[in-house]
This record gives structure tokens, sequence and C-alpha cells, in this order.
């Protein structure tokens, strides 16, 4: 897991090979600037809320995900599946992600899994594109490309999305941006 893959790496990051910043069991893991799509709003462990209190992964990736084609009824071609991040993006250290992830421990309780090592394979839309607000960098999507990042699309598609595509961080899902993140919420996208 030490090995840098050169298909998890963006030829346009300048982060270094082994990430020291997302450790699994103490050690580093090669750095990836491509992460799964968790959630329209901060990454989360599972599918689903578990008291039905707070906001839960409704991406493509999560805790034990097994997610088919029938269940993303928004569409594939509306459906993010992996994102990009960078290492540093304006000054903020994002830390890009790991190739690989893993958590014995997760709380059974819906707290965002931003602090643990799903951050470092799994995106979310808790910020924009690029965004200047350190907060949550580390859980959200980037990339060194002017204007914008690359994203694979559930179809198999890649587009590049633009840092200004219609984003707010509120808990409803109802811009562009947290749209493409979720799977099946229903909600109509337009051109993008």
């Amino acid at each position: 897991m030490k090995q840098g893959l050169p298909p998890f790496r963006c030829p346009s990051d300048t982060g270094p090979v082994l990430n020291d910043q997302k450790l699994i069991g103490g050690q580093s893991l090669a750095t990836s600037n491509y992460v799964g799509s968790n959630s329209s709003d901060f990454p989360h462990a599972h599918n689903g809320r578990p008291d039905n209190s707070c906001y839960a992964a409704d991406g493509i990736f999560f805790r034990n995900s097994s997610v088919r084609i029938r269940d993303i009824t928004d569409g594939t071609s509306n459906t993010i599946g992996v994102g990009e991040r960078a290492w540093r993006v304006n000054n903020t250290d994002y830390f890009a992600g790991v190739i690989f992830g893993m958590q014995g421990n997760v709380p059974a309780s819906c707290s965002p899994a931003v602090n643990w090592d799903y951050a470092g394979v799994l995106g979310a839309t808790v910020r924009g594109i690029n965004t200047n607000d350190t907060s949550y960098s580390r859980a959200t999507y980037s990339s060194q490309h002017t204007g914008g990042a690359q994203f694979l699309l559930c179809d198999g598609s890649v587009r590049f999305l633009s840092e200004n595509l219609e984003f707010n961080s509120g808990n409803v899902v109802d811009t562009t941006m947290e749209r493409l993140a979720g799977k099946a919420d229903g909600g109509v996208i337009g051109d993008f």
C-alpha cells in the first residue's frame, strides 16, 4: 500500500508519493488524487440515518457499500462516482487521499467521518470545489486545474466540473453540485 500508482495520481498534482497526513495503523500510504463520492454533505460511514436525526451518506461509496446501477435512480449520467482531490490548493492543505482505507471502530452514531480514515478515500460536497474554506478541505474536492476539478460519473464518462457550479453548504440537497453527489435524491439537474 506504500507503492505509488500512476493511475491514482493526477499529473498536475505536486503532492508527495506517500501521504503522511492520512495514516492507517500509524503507516503512511500511497497518495491518491481520486476519492469515491460519499455524500452531498459531510462524509458519513453509514447509508441511512441510524437515529433519523442527522445527515447520512447518499453517494455511491460508504461503509460496506454495494450500490448497483438500479440503486442510482437519478441516472448514472447525473451521479458522481469518483472526484479529484489535490494535495494543496490556494495555500490550503487538502492532503489529497490515499489508495486504501479502513476503519475498525466507527461509532454507531452518525457523526461525520471527516476525522476518520474514511476522509482519505471518500469525498463529499460539504464545501465547493477548490474552496478557500479550510474547515473541511480534507473532505471535499479540489485540483491544481484552473477553474474546477475532474470527476468520473457513474456512466463511465469523465467531466471537468467548474468550481462555480451551483452549490451551498446547507443540509438540504438543493443545488446542482449536491444533486450530482447523491444517487437517489430525485432532484432535477440542469446543464452542468
